[in-house]
């Protein structure tokens, strides 16, 4: 089915995606319970224009390309916990531009053909701006890995776990048995670096020492981005009940997001913490003092109350330039109460009330205040 023509414009086009899940559950002991997750997933889309050679005669694949993506689980919690000093300026990031010159001279003495020693840190073709240098520092930096020791291709990372944990053994001691009837206590951590799109150089050559503006060697795949998204909601909470079905909960959660641009050559890094305490009591047996369908309903009150209080704020860290600088941040205060009651087996009453404030920390920003209210009837139709 192959016409002897150069004159074909439909690309040959190959799809392939790999997706790795993993997922361990282990008991260490009673009431302990830990969950195991890992990820991998790499999608790759090539296209080329398969026709015939007139010259050569034969067939060849013409302009090849490649897309693709690729995630994949890591733990960065050696950084987590890391903190800016006065003038916003963060030890890890200092780890990362301190880590360039280590990951050039590995990748320039695995290169001796074409890459040298200079007067500065650097090798050449592996300058401070290289994405093939900047991605393993700051991978290295921020995962707290010697950089000596990381690995070179972001694509080769082997998948690490990341966790839940959940314990409600405590109402077996007589301390908590006495006041608490349930007592749950959470952790969880997830952590993912992702290189959200990424395609092939079509200047590159293997072996070659073709150049860019900034005097590297062109990297095989172009890579517009990395990102590493670090969740832990919750860092710590616990669920409790106690003897008199009074409901208390607290959450501590923090976020942290950071994405290094290849084409700006900075570190964009949000962070996020919160605090949640609510509470909750059911009244039961109330009986209200008007009829529906000739009888008085009666039923649960259930009350529910939940405040909490969030600080997000963003740095950008420039590479190049070695500078730092808050673009963004705001403090938001949330407070969320409801009422519900069974009206009877088909008619359910609910009443809400709701109020966000939201506190900008840069002057460029103004502070605002979102609230809702209302009263919700839900009717169910059943056969």
């Amino acid at each position: 089915w192959l016409v002897k023509t150069p004159s074909i414009f439909n690309p040959y086009t190959d799809t392939r995606t790999e997706s790795i899940n993993g997922r361990l559950t282990l008991e260490p002991f009673k009431s302990m319970r830990v969950e195991l997750l890992a990820t991998r997933i790499a999608s790759e889309n090539r296209s080329s224009f398969f026709r015939w050679n007139e010259t050569e005669q034969r067939y060849v694949n013409d302009s090849p390309q490649q897309f693709g993506s690729f995630s994949v689980s890591t733990i960065d919690w050696a950084t987590t916990f890391s903190r800016d000093d006065a003038n916003s300026v963060n030890s890890v990031f200092e780890t990362l531009l301190h880590n360039r010159s280590v990951i050039s001279q590995r990748l320039g003495m695995a290169d001796p053909d074409r890459s040298a020693p200079t007067d500065s840190a650097y090798w050449s073709g592996y300058g401070g701006t290289s994405q093939d240098v900047v991605i393993p520092a700051f991978l290295a930096a921020y995962s707290g890995t010697n950089a000596s020791k990381m690995k070179l291709n972001p694509f080769s990372l082997i998948p690490l776990p990341n966790w839940d944990i959940t314990y409600d053994g405590l109402t077996k001691l007589n301390l908590f048995k006495k006041f608490f009837r349930t007592f749950t206590l959470k952790h969880s951590y997830r952590s993912t670096m992702s290189i959200g799109s990424y395609q092939s150089n079509l200047l590159y050559q293997p072996g070659g020492s073709v150049l860019d503006a900034g005097g590297n060697f062109l990297p095989e795949k172009q890579i517009s981005a990395v990102t590493i998204s670090e969740v832990m909601h919750p860092l710590l909470s616990f669920d409790a009940t106690l003897q008199n079905s009074l409901l208390a909960k607290f959450e501590y959660n923090r976020d942290r997001n950071l994405g290094l641009g290849l084409t700006n050559l900075q570190v964009t890094e949000v962070r996020g913490k919160e605090y949640v305490i609510g509470t909750g009591y059911r009244f039961k047996n109330v009986k209200l003092p008007i009829q529906i369908g000739g009888k008085n309903p009666k039923s649960d009150v259930n009350l529910r109350v939940d405040l909490s209080w969030r600080e997000n704020n963003t740095v950008i860290r420039q590479i190049a330039q070695d500078q730092n600088q808050i673009t963004a941040g705001q403090q938001i205060i949330s407070i969320k109460t409801s009422m519900d009651y069974v009206l009877d087996q088909r008619l359910n009453l609910r009443v809400f009330y709701e109020r966000v404030i939201n506190n900008p920390l840069i002057s460029s920003s103004f502070p605002s205040a979102n609230t809702n209210f209302g009263i919700s009837l839900r009717f169910t139709l059943t056969q």
